[in-house]
This record gives C-alpha cells, structure tokens and sequence, in this order.
C-alpha cells in the first residue's frame, strides 16, 4: 500500500508541532518548579541569612581590629546566597550575584590545586556587606509577603 504525499506531509508539521508543544510544556514545567521552590525554602533562607547576617554585625560591633574572626562568618553567609542565587529571578537574582562577588574569595586564573585564595577585608567593607544583605533580607521579606497574597 502507498502512502500519499500529503500524508507524509502532514505527519511531519504533526511531528514538529509535537516537538514545540512538548518544549512550551518543559520550560513552563521548569518555571513552575522553581517558583515552588522558592516559595517553599524562602522563609528559612531568609532566616539563615538574617543569622549569618547578625554575627558579622556582632563581629564588626565588637571591635574594629576583629576582622579577621569575619572569615568563618562571611563563608556562611557565601553558602546561603549560593543556595538561594539559582532561586531567584530578576534584580534579586543580580543582587545576591553582586553581593557574592563582594564577599567572595579571589579566584586565581591559572589552574592549581588550591582554587581560591581568601583576600582579607577591610571593616568598610564589611559594614558595605552587611548593609547590602540587610536590604536583600529586605526584599526577600516583602517577596514572601507577595507569596501570602497570590
């Protein structure tokens, strides 16, 4: 038996729209769950933050000199904004992405066995760390807000 060319023809637009719809339903699959995701890890990553971000502020009340006690602090708070980076959008996304370079180790361009080197900050800088997460902590507050009303 013969096919016609017309039905081959069809088969094939059939096919690739399948191709289009299965990828509309993948990205939008992919949105939703990172939405979810964030809605669900957003209050104890907005706590873990305000509590790394409370003993840096403890750290730099102390004493000036006391920087260097920042180290195990500021890599805390990395972790955090490591884990809550990929669940963002937008300009919180771009913030935590700032605030990572801020208080992030110098990376060494040639390939080592030791990857990053820590660069010690100053107390100015500390405070512009700590200033910067206080007003993300800010913005994610008032994202759960949002999430209560939808």
């Amino acid at each position: 038996m013969i096919v016609p060319d017309w039905l081959s023809l069809v088969a094939d637009v059939a096919s690739v729209i399948g191709l289009l719809v299965t990828l509309a339903v993948w990205f939008q699959t992919k949105a939703l769950r990172k939405a979810f995701t964030l809605r669900g890890r957003l209050p104890a990553l907005s706590s873990a933050l305000k509590d790394a971000n409370n003993r840096i502020f403890n750290i730099l009340q102390q004493s000036d000199t006391d920087v260097q006690r920042s180290g195990a602090e500021l890599a805390r708070l990395r972790e955090i904004l490591n884990n809550l980076s990929p669940k963002l959008m937008g300009n919180q996304r771009e913030s935590v992405v700032q605030l990572l370079r801020k208080c992030n180790w110098n990376r060494r361009k040639r390939l080592s066995f030791r990857s990053a080197q820590q660069r010690r900050l100053t107390s100015e800088e500390l405070w512009e760390i700590y200033n910067e997460t206080e007003g993300l902590i800010e913005s994610l507050r008032q994202t759960a807000k949002d999430f209560e009303w939808g």
